[in-house]
């Protein structure tokens, strides 16, 4: 889930083998949470604070075949936009 020109994911531990992949752009934020059984949880917050998007932990195979995902790829577009616009502004 990484796009040519898109925001740069964070990776953080978050304890109990739990693996955070994490973008932020412009108050826009993605986080996915994989655990040690190869479950994702998905969460998505717009510019406002407001959940846009949250999945509790389920399997990979679940995730790849959801909705959720496709909604996550829809978001780090949307923020692949964001970044691009603001490069251009900066230019």
């Amino acid at each position: 889930m990484i796009f040519e020109d898109g925001p740069t994911p964070i990776l953080s531990y978050a304890g109990e083998g739990i693996v955070e992949i994490h973008w932020l752009v412009g108050g826009q934020s993605v986080e996915l949470a994989i655990a040690p059984d190869h479950s994702i949880c998905v969460t998505a917050f717009n510019s406002s604070g407001d959940v846009t998007l949250d999945e509790e932990f389920v399997d990979i195979d679940s995730f790849e075949a959801s909705s959720a995902r496709n909604r996550v790829i829809l978001e780090l577009r949307f923020m692949s936009r964001l970044l691009l616009a603001a490069g251009r502004r900066g230019a």
